[in-house]
């Protein structure tokens, strides 16, 4: 009988310490109810709640690789106070790091001189997507970490990587803003951006190309010159603007620099697409020389033809669109 006793007693303790156990763990599984607060950004989702001066939060992006979040960038990605993590053979690894540079490097704290500061971290990735939870406190000592402040708007920067070397390129960013305390976020217009920018980029092409046919197929026209010049020079006022909504794109607001092979294919078609016109003028003067830059001119639309479609295609690609 006093065994039997003794066994419920245990019973009895064993369940109230289950019952005042944390009812949310970070266990880099996210439940319903688990945060009450969520903010998504194209790729990223973010989840966080607030625990007395501790702030949990959670990342869910569709990769199989990294994903990481920066707090107050001060320039670019500058002076970002960032939390990494990835999942590789179900070992989950999670860092607390600090940009010191534009476009990185973001070494860990640990390495810079910094501690770190997370209270607990894990993560699981299953079906492509990947999550990665994490606890800290919402002010830390350390030089190198950012306050999570409640009273006003945190800037973020995000980023997704498709695989776990987080030293690699990211294959999508993004720039927003965390109001932590009531639970709302705004993220920079980079979508508007990104249709202006293809829209622009798409209708100098095609205004491009009806200027390459009329040239090729409507010279018996006394008007063939005329319209030819038009289209090439509408074509090529439309594509300067296109190109600087995508350097504002990812320069200011998507965090995505300039090291893509779709943004120098962009810039070389932009030099042939003032130089082709220039060419084209040249003809005018003068008859020396002139079927050599006639013959320069050509080849030189058909390359900024083939250089515009590889744009545009390279776009699509980064776009997730192909």
């Amino acid at each position: 009988m006093r065994r039997f006793q003794i066994f419920l007693l245990i019973i009895f303790f064993l369940g109230s310490a289950i019952t005042f156990l944390p009812a949310d763990s970070i266990d880099g599984r996210i439940t319903a109810g688990e945060y009450p607060f969520e903010a998504s950004f194209d790729l990223v989702t973010v989840y966080w709640r607030i625990e007395g001066e501790t702030i949990s939060m959670a990342l869910a992006a569709a990769t199989q690789g990294w994903v990481a979040l920066g707090l107050e960038p001060e320039d670019v990605m500058a002076g970002a106070d960032m939390i990494v993590g990835w999942v590789k053979d179900g070992k989950t690894t999670v860092l607390d790091c600090y940009s010191t540079g534009q476009f990185g490097p973001h070494p860990p704290d640990i390495e810079l001189g910094g501690t770190d500061d997370l209270i607990s971290a894990a993560g699981t990735q299953e079906g492509g997507h990947t999550v990665v939870e994490f606890s800290r406190s919402l002010i830390s000592d350390d030089q190198y970490d950012k306050p999570f402040s409640l009273s006003r708007p945190v800037s973020i920067i995000w980023a997704v990587g498709d695989d776990d070397d987080f030293d690699a390129y990211h294959v999508q960013a993004g720039f927003g803003a965390l109001e932590l305390g009531s639970g709302t976020a705004s993220a920079a217009p980079r979508k508007l951006l990104l249709i202006g920018h293809a829209t622009f980029l798409s209708v100098s092409f095609l205004l491009m190309v009806a200027g390459m046919l009329l040239a090729r197929y409507l010279k018996s026209k006394k008007w063939w010159l005329k319209a030819h010049r038009r289209l090439g020079l509408s074509g090529g006022t439309l594509a300067l603007p296109g190109l600087g909504l995508g350097i504002y794109m990812v320069e200011v607001t998507s965090g995505v620099h300039l090291k893509a092979v779709h943004t120098y294919v962009g810039l070389l078609t932009v030099v042939l697409i003032i130089l082709t016109p220039i060419i084209g003028r040249s003809i005018l003067k003068g008859k020396a020389g002139i079927q050599a830059r006639r013959r320069l001119h050509r080849w030189s639309g058909r390359a900024t033809l083939i250089m515009m479609l590889t744009t545009i295609v390279l776009g699509l690609f980064r776009a997730g669109i192909l």
